[in-house]
């Protein structure tokens, strides 16, 4: 039996409802709205770069997760918002997810110390087969990979190559969706890291209904598109999460506004 798919499929440009709503249990504060903050490269972009706008400065990127944990808020990772989702079980109040796209090595050398530094954990989705590839130095390697894994990042699926989803046909979404999800498996188990990989990130935010379909039936409990908004459990499909962009330019004031932080 095919797995439906939401009507949002075909206007997932449109803003996602929020119900943003706060109880309090015992001492508790508990939420059922968590902004997943979507970032790709955290650094200086080289001469010559065209998405200029895709970059945050080390030192904003830096500034931005301080400011976060000096007002108290405390990071999850998507694989433990699917699960919620998944539930709707709310989480605490000032809960927010990190995600980092594509893989590129100031991941590792500029975002991941200043997480670890605050004690914050991120998802990180990567196209599992350009690690290693000839013209692709600047991802990550699965070595590095593995220590994000082993300190508690969550290293989460942007299919095989960056592909565009909506554009391929039935056999490569396999490879794309389902292959990519097993390489990374068994990247990182040979690595001694056993993961499961449980989150997806659509490249490019393109969403087809056979890709929605495909993760429904592998498993997958939450993917991730560049819609705007917040995730609403209970309310929001968990296949066609929204999430919040982080711009390159945008002042510290800008990005707390943009989460009510």
């Amino acid at each position: 039996m095919q797995t439906p798919v939401p009507v949002a499929v075909a206007t997932h440009h449109r803003r996602v409802a929020l119900t943003g709503r706060v109880a309090l249990t015992g001492r508790v504060a508990l939420t059922d709205t968590v902004p997943v903050l979507m970032y790709h490269d955290v650094g200086s972009p080289p001469p010559g770069t065209r998405l200029r706008d895709l970059w945050v400065p080390t030192a904003a990127f830096a500034l931005e997760v301080q400011a976060l944990k000096d007002r108290g808020w405390t990071t999850i990772t998507a694989a433990q918002l699917g699960r919620a989702m998944q539930t709707g079980t709310p989480v605490p109040a000032k809960t927010v997810v990190i995600s980092l796209d594509d893989g590129r090595n100031n991941n590792y050398t500029n975002a991941f110390p200043i997480l670890q530094q605050a004690g914050f954990v991120a998802t990180f989705y990567i196209p599992a087969g350009l690690p290693g590839m000839p013209g692709e130095s600047s991802r990550m390697s699965y070595d590095r990979l593995a220590v994000l894994a082993g300190a508690g990042m969550e290293i989460a699926n942007h299919t095989m190559t960056h592909a565009n989803l909506p554009k391929v046909d039935a056999m490569r979404l396999a490879t794309e969706i389902t292959g990519a999800g097993e390489r990374l498996q068994t990247e990182l188990a040979l690595r001694g890291v056993p993961t499961t990989v449980s989150t997806f990130a659509y490249p490019y935010g393109h969403v087809s209904p056979a890709a929605v379909r495909l993760l429904a039936e592998d498993g997958y409990t939450l993917a991730v598109t560049t819609m705007p908004g917040e995730a609403a459990i209970g309310t929001t499909y968990p296949l066609l999460c929204p999430r919040v962009r982080v711009h390159g330019a945008e002042s510290l004031s800008r990005f707390l506004a943009s989460i009510g932080a």
